[in-house]
Formats: C-alpha cells, sequence, structure tokens
C-alpha cells in the first residue's frame, strides 16, 4: 500500500513540474532586460581583505557597461587586475539570464591560474545573485554553493592549454634555478 501511495504522488510531482515546465535555471531572474542592467549597473562591490570576502577583493573597481548587452565590473591594482561581465540575454518580455565571464588574474597566480579564476568565478556568481536578490552577499556562499546552482561555463582549449604550458614553463624554470644553485 505504501508504494502504491508513495508512486502516486511521485506521479503527481512529475506531472507538476511537467506542467509547470520544469524548475527555472538559478541564472535566470524574473526582471526584464532593462531592469536587470540598471539593477546590475548600480550594484558596487565592497572591497575586502578576507578570503571570499568580495569578488575583487581590495582591488578599485569600476563599473561600466552596454544597456542591453552587458555589465562589466573592471578592477585592478598594482599586481592583479580582473574583468568580469554579466552578459544579460533576454529569455521573455519579463525574465533575464545572466551568464557571467570572467578574464585577468594575478602575477602570483602563476601555474594555479585556473583554480584561482574559478574561484573568482564563484564569487562573482555569488555577487551577481546576491544584487538580484536584494541580499547582502555571503561569503561561505561565494566558495562555490552559489555557483554550483548555475549552468557550468565552458572552459575552452586553449585556456587548457595555456595553463597546461605556463605550468611546463615554470616547472623548467624552477629546474634551471636548482642547477644554478648546485
Amino acid at each position: 500500500m505504501k508504494i502504491f501511495m508513495f508512486a502516486g504522488c511521485a506521479a503527481i510531482l512529475a506531472g507538476g513540474i511537467y506542467f509547470q515546465g520544469g524548475p527555472a535555471e538559478a541564472n535566470v531572474y524574473g526582471l526584464p532586460l532593462k531592469d536587470t542592467y540598471a539593477k546590475l549597473r548600480a550594484h558596487q562591490p565592497e572591497k575586502s581583505t578576507k578570503v571570499y570576502g568580495s569578488p575583487f577583493g581590495n582591488l578599485e573597481t569600476v563599473t561600466s557597461g552596454d544597456p542591453g548587452k552587458y555589465v562589466q565590473w573592471s578592477a585592478a591594482g598594482s599586481h592583479a587586475a580582473y574583468n568580469c561581465k554579466a552578459h544579460l540575454i533576454p529569455v521573455d518580455a519579463a525574465s533575464t539570464r545572466i551568464v557571467p565571464v570572467c578574464e585577468g588574474g594575478s602575477a602570483s597566480d602563476g601555474a594555479a591560474a585556473g583554480m584561482v579564476m574559478k574561484m573568482r568565478v564563484n564569487s562573482f556568481i555569488e555577487m551577481l545573485d546576491s544584487a538580484m536578490t536584494d541580499r547582502p552577499y555571503d561569503k561561505e556562499r561565494a566558495v562555490g554553493s552559489t555557483a554550483a546552482r548555475w549552468p557550468k561555463q565552458e572552459i575552452s582549449n586553449a585556456d587548457i592549454f595555456s595553463a597546461q604550458a605556463e605550468a611546463l614553463k615554470m616547472h623548467a624554470e624552477m629546474e634551471a634555478m636548482k642547477d644554478g644553485a648546485n
């Protein structure tokens, strides 16, 4: 009897999801394109020296954009520079999809550049989500829980190959330094 009740509840739930169109994507917000642009354009991330305290740390950040296309945050300092864009794609008249893209880095990233950029993008996604949902930025969510709900971003082979080449170059330099010390 319990099996039949469970199967009946599962069928009702599945039918409800089917007729509702399934769960919405985490990066789709119920605001028209121009309102999404205005909301993100007005958002200024706080500076922070704490790990995950801000997507751009303590760097000077300038917000700009192209209405109807993207909002961009450019952050720079003496040892790092990042450029993160929130591309805006209208889903329908009342909702907008946000697609994040970040570039840049720090001289100290080295062979870990890919991992550091993934952390930066996760933090950027938390900033976008917190701005769109009118809640404070949460450094605990910036570790990746917010980003885990968003569709995965494609990593181009060029990025992987350049990271591998950089790692091999660093290895060769380290070996040369060891040989020079002996």
